[in-house]
């Protein structure tokens, strides 16, 4: 486990840095297709952790079933929606639906490493599409309005 949490710690540190080169001021059409990107990596980052957990799912009781379920089905359903997301979903999504995971994951019967590979994928994911939206802010004009993002 801890091997896998150094390997998803240099994902997310990629991702994160991924974006901090300097480029030409791009169009807000340009600068959406590059959230999606983001987005893409963010689930390929989450991925991992959230396959993993949903494997074990035959071995859990029915409310942890549930709850590995959800967390993962959200995910994954989020995902596959990557090309057609818009700002504001992928903020809610970062800032809501990611927050609301982790304490229901938390408040859970789970064992201390299943919730910890839960919240290493999901906040791998938070952390990148934050990243995401940071860049899409920096690129919009000054008078344009911008999406909020708030770590967790």
């Amino acid at each position: 486990m801890r091997k896998f949490a150094v390997v998803l710690a240099g994902v997310v540190a990629s991702v994160l840095f991924a974006g901090c080169t300097s480029t030409a001021p791009q169009t807000p059409a340009q600068t959406l297709v590059a959230v999606h990107q983001q987005v893409s990596i963010a689930c390929a980052a989450a991925g991992p952790s959230l396959t993993s957990i949903k494997a074990l799912e035959p071995g859990l009781t029915a409310d942890q079933a549930a709850i590995v379920d959800k967390v993962y089905t959200d995910a994954t359903a989020f995902c596959a929606a990557h090309d057609s997301v818009s700002v504001a979903s992928v903020s809610a999504f970062a800032n809501t639906a990611i927050p609301t995971a982790l304490k229901l994951v938390n408040a859970s019967s789970l064992s201390q490493d299943d919730k910890t590979l839960i919240a290493i994928g999901v906040i791998a994911m938070q952390a990148a599409l934050n990243t995401a939206l940071a860049q899409y802010n920096a690129a919009q004009p000054a008078s344009a309005p911008v999406a909020t993002s708030s770590a967790q």
